[in-house]
């Protein structure tokens, strides 16, 4: 029979175990208890996030969801999960290069540009006037 071929990963481990760093924790049903009521926790999603990204962003995300299976909800959170506890790695992706983010950014932004509508007036800004009363001068006095 073939020698079993442990990772480097593994033999540390086995290494681990021979020079005796290994103890067995007292009550272990109360310890189980405690790491599944904490994974728990740690992974209850009892907020709702809404943001705005880009259209392009968005097909990305979803591109890349399908290609793993996840729902690209999913994904959105893992990342961010990753990213808070600092187990976020970056690293481009080996089928489409960064030079056709920026390129279709750019077509993007010349599409916008050459629109012959442009908005006077930013939803934002009238959003937060909604509601308010203003002076007969124009100006809002209920600041």
């Amino acid at each position: 029979m073939a020698a079993l071929e442990l990772e480097q990963e593994e033999k540390d481990l086995l290494d681990s175990y021979e020079r005796g760093e290994w103890r067995s924790v007292k009550n272990l049903e109360q310890e189980i208890q405690k790491h599944k009521e904490h994974a728990r926790e740690t992974l209850k999603k009892d907020k709702r996030v809404n943001i705005r990204v880009s259209s392009m962003v968005l097909d990305e995300l979803q591109a890349r969801a399908a290609e793993d299976g996840i729902p690209y909800q999913t994904l959105i959170s893992s990342i961010l999960h990753r990213f808070a506890t600092g187990r976020f790695i970056e690293k481009p992706r080996q089928d489409k290069p960064r030079e056709d983010y920026a390129h279709s950014t750019v077509q993007r932004i010349e599409k916008y540009a050459s629109t012959s509508v442009k908005p006077t007036v930013s939803i934002r800004k009238q959003r937060h006037n909604m509601g308010r009363s203003a002076s007969p001068s124009g100006r809002n006095d209920s600041r």
